[in-house]
């Protein structure tokens, strides 16, 4: 599966524990190595980026064969931030070239907690 993404009040699962949220108002999603991440909000709300990493950490999310079980944790803060901050929609290419991969052994994914701020 491409894109997770979930919100809710208290924690939820979703795929073995790929999705988990604390908080109404922040949005975790999760976009595989290879494909485009979008995230989006409601006019007149903008997108407010909390934290952004390129990772393989947990083999629920994006599962490939012969995936690399985990890679160190790339912080994409910046760059996300500088695409989407701000904006009511962004599109991020979630490849090797953009994220600057440092880990090409395994099948990576993006990792982005966000949320819809006046």
């Amino acid at each position: 599966m491409p894109v997770l993404e979930g919100a809710c009040l208290n924690s939820i699962n979703i795929l073995s524990g790929a999705i988990h949220q604390a908080d109404a108002s922040i949005t975790v999603k999760f976009t595989c190595q290879g494909n485009v991440m979008n995230l989006h909000c409601q006019s007149p709300r903008a997108i407010k980026i909390y934290s952004a990493t390129y990772i393989r950490e947990q083999d629920s999310i994006c599962h490939r064969e012969n995936s690399a079980n985990y890679c160190d944790p790339m912080d994409k803060m910046s760059l996300v931030g500088k695409h989407c901050e701000g904006q009511m929609t962004c599109n991020i290419s979630v490849d090797r070239n953009t994220m600057e991969d440092k880990c090409p052994i395994g099948f990576l994914y993006l990792k982005v907690m966000y949320d819809c701020s006046k």
